[in-house]
């Protein structure tokens, strides 16, 4: 998604005045550093990526017609 041109402009004016320096460098990388501890917790303490493959298949197996998660079956 491009950036309007205004918005860079804005950026660098409030990251240049000395009252709004830390604000603007706190709102830009913040939820970056957040994002990426997140991802590392996510990693580590799962010990991989390969937890949410069999999440899923557990869970397709859950909804499968006739097995436990089927509300619909006729008895």
């Amino acid at each position: 998604m491009p950036e309007a041109s205004g918005s860079v402009f804005l950026r660098f004016y409030f990251l240049l005045r000395n009252r709004t320096r830390i604000p603007v460098l706190a709102a830009y990388f913040l939820p970056r550093l957040r994002a990426l501890a997140g991802i590392l917790l996510f990693y580590y303490r799962l010990s991989s990526f390969a937890y949410l493959g069999a999440s899923l298949g557990y869970l397709q197996l859950a909804f499968q017609p006739g097995r436990d998660a089927d509300s619909f079956t006729a008895e």
